[in-house]
């Protein structure tokens, strides 16, 4: 079968399919994840020793495992296809938020 754009899309659709777990990623996590529970007590240990910057900076990206990371989310809206009110109801929200911020 030569590799067209048919075929090229058909394979990018069955390699790039939702909701199927990597497996070597899923080994990975679980050997990491035991091999940190191990070792609890002797990073608690090291980390007592760390003062000041290099504490908080320990502190910082061990968190990046734990908390997820802030991201920007934009929405773009095509106001050609919302009613009037539609429109008017958004204007009304954005105007509420500005008036809110400013208080």
């Amino acid at each position: 079968m030569p590799f067209n754009k048919k075929s090229a899309s058909e394979a990018g659709k069955r390699s790039s399919r939702k909701g199927i777990p990597n497996g070597s990623t899923a080994e990975m996590k679980s050997f990491y994840t035991s091999l940190l529970t191990g070792q609890q007590s002797k990073i608690e240990k090291e980390l007592q020793k760390l003062t000041g910057k290099d504490y908080l900076q320990a502190i910082l990206k061990l968190s990046e495992f734990v908390v997820p990371k802030m991201r920007d989310v934009k929405t773009e809206i095509d106001v050609s296809r919302l009613s009037d009110s539609e429109v008017d109801e958004l204007l009304d929200k954005a105007l509420n938020r500005l008036t809110d911020e400013d208080e």
